[in-house]
């Protein structure tokens, strides 16, 4: 009895020795999660958010080169595109800096009138809405230098008119520009597709952070073009989405 009391005495020892030696190796995580939402997905209620100004963030970071051209016969019109962002997540890493999930929609209402601005007035309610979804991962610093990762593009075209069809779907795709950790500039994360239906959805399988500097190739974004037709009337719609 006394030596299987030896033995069992011993066996504790052991186990709380390994115990103490995983705990003084193990790295301490001191990543705090300060935001972790589900993200909203319906169209309809981003939309809603869009059009009346709703947004979890600030999205002008996102959207400084945003514009949507309705062009017909030689004549273009500018449209105007309305935007939401959802923080989907919110990091505070242990070295200082903030690491962010974001996903900004933004929304245009196509009108379109009798094959040119000239002759006859867009319709107002809109034959077609396009839309348009960037996934970012941002990491800001201690100092407030903030760079970007696109990891998804999603979207589409929603017809509002039976009588418009769609054709010539193109959509770009590209996060190049300063290296985040200062090396080379990032030039090869560019794609183009061509979807086959009114909707989307890309992982973009880029790897590489791109920042703000002096770097003049900086392109990071979405941009979308599409045929619209209606009769014998044709127009194409330029959807683009660009930080800068």
């Amino acid at each position: 009895m006394k030596k299987i009391t030896i033995v069992f005495s011993l066996i504790c020892i052991l186990i709380l020795c390994t115990v103490a030696v995983y705990a003084k190796e193990a790295p301490k995580d001191n990543d705090v999660t300060l935001i972790n939402n589900a993200e909203i997905t319906d169209v309809d209620q981003l939309f809603l958010r869009a059009k009346n100004g709703i947004t979890d963030c600030d999205v002008k970071p996102f959207i400084k080169n945003e514009k949507a051209f309705l062009r017909s016969q030689g004549d273009s019109k500018e449209l105007q595109t309305y935007s939401t962002a959802q923080v989907l997540k919110e990091t505070k890493k242990q070295n200082g800096s903030t690491e962010k999930t974001i996903a900004v929609t933004t929304f245009v209402i196509v009108p379109l009138g009798g094959g040119s601005y000239n002759d006859e007035k867009p319709d107002s309610t809109g034959a077609v809405v396009a839309y348009s979804t960037r996934y970012w991962s941002t990491i800001t610093d201690s100092v407030n230098n903030t760079c970007y990762l696109l990891t998804r593009a999603s979207g589409g075209w929603r017809i509002e008119d039976a009588q418009v069809s769609l054709s010539s779907r193109k959509v770009i795709y590209n996060c190049n520009g300063a290296g985040a950790d200062g090396g080379p500039a990032v030039t090869t994360q560019h794609v183009t597709k061509t979807p086959t239906s009114n909707t989307f959805s890309y992982s973009t399988g880029f790897t590489k952070y791109v920042c703000h500097g002096f770097d003049l190739g900086f392109s990071v974004g979405v941009s979308t073009e599409v045929k619209l037709t209606r009769g014998t009337a044709n127009w194409y719609l330029f959807f683009d989405n660009f930080i800068s």
